[in-house]
């Protein structure tokens, strides 16, 4: 299976997480994905990535709401990739 933002856009379905009703270690995994991909393919004068795909966009915010991850976040160092 090749990986792409439809196939997980589509494989999110109607759920929030990967696995339905429980965050795991896969949607961590496609929170880092769809990072790289909108740090270093995206036209700086683009549309954002997840404008086209509200579920990872949906995914990510929850992700982004867990709190080890959120602390994580607002204290990780600015490092180029």
């Amino acid at each position: 299976m090749v990986l792409s933002s439809d196939n997980m856009a589509t494989y999110l379905g109607c759920y929030v997480y990967l696995i339905p009703f429980q965050f795991t270690v896969a949607d961590l995994v496609l929170y880092v994905y769809v990072e790289s991909i909108n740090a270093h393919k995206m036209p700086a004068d683009g549309p954002p990535l997840l404008a086209s795909f509200p579920r990872l966009l949906e995914n990510r915010q929850y992700v982004e709401k867990i709190p080890r991850v959120a602390a994580y976040l607002a204290t990780r160092p600015d490092t180029p990739f």
